[in-house]
């Protein structure tokens, strides 16, 4: 139907062409932005860990604070997730 570019005229579908343009990542997964917060936290902070670990078993002291800017930017994550409203239990992410 699409071809060389062409888009399809809206009339043909608009119920489907409206809920298309309405997408968003956020709506298919739920939508819980403190989860997405908190679960982006722990992963920055397990990585900051972790390089700041490797670089102080190397020896290389200088370069540890790269694993530490991660850190940093994990407890922000965290303390933005304890901000944000938590979505309702039974709520159903839009289609």
């Amino acid at each position: 139907m699409i071809d060389k570019g062409i888009v399809p005229p809206s009339e043909t579908d608009s119920q489907r062409l409206d809920a298309m343009m309405d997408w968003h990542p956020s709506t298919v997964l739920g939508g819980d932005q403190a989860a997405d917060s908190r679960r982006t936290g722990i992963i920055l902070i397990g990585v900051g860990v972790g390089l700041s670990l490797m670089f102080g078993v190397l020896g290389t002291g200088r370069v540890m604070g790269v694993g530490l800017l991660l850190v940093v930017l994990g407890i922000a994550f965290l303390i933005s997730a304890r901000f944000e409203p938590r979505s309702p239990q039974g709520q159903q992410p839009r289609s």
